[in-house]
């Protein structure tokens, strides 16, 4: 409805969100598998697996931050906003 401009700058903003989201679904999983290992202190075997998801989950957060300044650059450029208001 409002054309190739706003087309594109919704395509940019979704890929923001997505990192967003990303980030944020893998913050509270590596919080919730430390707290869970944390709970049962002499399981060995949920503190190793549990240790090993959290890492998976730190890896993910290390990824999304160092691609969101690109994402976000992308739909901040003038050329994407130049119509808004």
């Amino acid at each position: 409805m409002l054309g190739r401009d706003a087309a594109k700058l919704g395509k940019a903003l979704s890929r923001v969100q997505d990192l967003l989201g990303e980030h944020q679904d893998a913050a509270v999983a590596a919080h919730s598998w430390a707290a869970l290992a944390g709970d049962r202190p002499g399981d060995h075997q949920l503190a190793v697996d549990a240790g090993r998801l959290l890492e998976r989950e730190r890896a993910s957060i290390r990824r999304v931050r160092a691609e969101f300044p690109d994402a976000w650059r992308r739909a901040a450029r003038r050329r994407r906003t130049k119509w808004l208001p």
